[in-house]
């Protein structure tokens, strides 16, 4: 891929589900805008622990709802995995 262009939605999400298909590689990776992707080495077993409670935290104080280590689909930056998300309560 050009390191130039910018994929749209659509093609970042094409190439996630490609990567997702492929068993030879760890699950714990991103996506640039550009579609190269990015490793990152698996985190401690404390910083896991630390983010569970974090998103804990969050979400009984917003009354909304938190998860950790989940891939979002951003407008600017590609496809990653934030440490924590949190979503507002739907009413």
């Amino acid at each position: 891929m050009d390191a130039d262009t910018i994929l749209s939605s659509k093609e970042l999400s094409h190439v996630w589900a490609d990567l997702a298909r492929n068993d030879q590689l760890p699950d714990w990776y991103e996506l640039t805008e550009h579609g190269e992707l990015v490793m990152s080495p698996r985190p401690k077993t404390r910083y896991q622990r630390i983010c569970a409670s974090l998103a804990f935290q969050n979400q009984q104080q917003l009354e909304g709802e938190a998860v950790y280590e989940v891939a979002v689909l951003t407008t600017t930056a590609g496809i990653r995995v934030p440490d924590i998300v949190w979503m507002p309560q739907e009413r």
